[in-house]
């Protein structure tokens, strides 16, 4: 009988810490089964640009609001930030000569930098070929020049962290690469 009534007693306390420990391991799941993860579906872009506040990024201030309807050969890449990785977003189209111009000019005037990824100023701003290799380019053709709008490394001359946003441009290809990654 004294052990049913010590049993009684501790009920509370138990039952409490079986509940709590369901719902950390809950909690846990829920969080990890709802991470978002890495997309190249170009259907997602508008959607992936308004969840990571498109208006209020300024890494995102020179990528197109929508991918314009006669865009051709679309690339698109996004991964989210989580737990010790960065983000990346990298958008490429080809569209035609009026839009490249036009995007080219508004690049010029926004730019720190101007250049080509085999620039030797190219490495101290922290843009690399391997930025675009979202847009299926291992190397970046001298085509394209490149336009710098922000870039800030993690430490000085460290570029294993840090922030970055550039559009590269081919008049030639008529096709605009944009890339942006917050390390």
């Amino acid at each position: 009988m004294d052990k049913i009534k010590v049993l009684y007693k501790k009920a509370p306390f138990l039952l409490i810490l079986t509940l709590g420990f369901i719902m950390v391991l809950l909690i846990f799941f829920i969080s990890v089964l709802s991470v978002p993860s890495d997309t190249d579906d170009y259907k997602e872009y508008k959607r992936i640009l308004k969840t990571t506040g498109y208006t209020d990024n300024p890494l995102l201030a020179n990528f197109p609001v929508s991918i314009p309807d006669n865009a051709r050969d679309t690339a698109f890449y996004y991964t989210p930030r989580f737990l010790q990785g960065g983000e990346v977003w990298s958008l490429s189209y080809k569209t035609d000569i009026a839009e490249v111009i036009s995007r080219e000019e508004a690049f010029r005037a926004k730019a720190v930098w101007i250049g080509a990824t085999s620039d030797y100023e190219a490495a101290e701003y922290g843009v690399t070929d391997s930025d675009f290799s979202y847009a299926g380019y291992d190397v970046l053709p001298e085509d394209f020049t490149v336009y710098l709008f922000y870039s800030k490394p993690y430490k000085e001359n460290n570029w294993n962290h840090g922030s970055i946003s550039m559009a590269a441009v081919s008049i030639e290809k008529r096709q605009l690469i944009f890339y942006a990654e917050d390390w």
